[in-house]
């Protein structure tokens, strides 16, 4: 299990989406393995902040595509504004759904190194939000092109992650 800080401030944990989530929070295809992704919902414009500190290995923030809808052909098939930080210990968080152009607002660039609890962009209109606006977040062993999401814990939070045990659920 990886833990790490919440990835914003001044906001309740709500979880739209947890591990096992039904629309997207499952096996992909071989080699991407999105089973312990969490979607933290979150309105549109708040601020997001590096869960752990590391080198920007990955990101993307000029896309306008977003979908609303629940298809997850068509969900899984649109772009999406994000960020993707690589910890010291090879571990790599990965944070989804930005407002266009907040990243690069911040001057952030690829190999920039980041320290955590520092602003890293905003939520925002970009990729398959589905139903709930979202941050959707994840952690994987960095493995070339694969991404096999493992368990994550968060510092200051004991609620459950597991999509079943969501209170919204029951």
């Amino acid at each position: 299990i990886v833990k790490v800080k919440i990835p914003f401030r001044n906001h309740p944990v709500i979880i739209s989406q947890g591990n096992h989530g039904p629309y997207s929070h499952l096996l992909i295809r071989e080699g991407r393995d999105l089973t312990y992704s969490v979607d933290f919902a979150l309105p549109s414009g708040t601020e997001v902040v590096a869960s752990a500190s590391g080198l920007v290995i990955d990101c993307c923030d000029d896309t306008i595509d977003y979908y609303l809808g629940m298809d997850l052909e068509r969900g899984k098939n649109t772009p999406s504004n994000y960020i993707s930080i690589l910890r010291e210990d090879g571990i790599v968080l990965h944070y989804q759904h930005f407002e266009r152009g907040s990243i690069t607002r911040l001057g952030i660039k690829l190999c920039d190194e980041i320290k955590e609890d520092t602003p890293i962009g905003k939520t925002g209109l970009s990729g398959w939000i589905g139903p709930t606006l979202h941050l959707h977040f994840m952690v994987y062993p960095s493995e070339g092109d694969r991404i096999i999401t493992v368990p994550v814990k968060f510092f200051g939070y004991n609620g459950p992650l597991n999509h079943m045990e969501l209170p919204s659920i029951k």
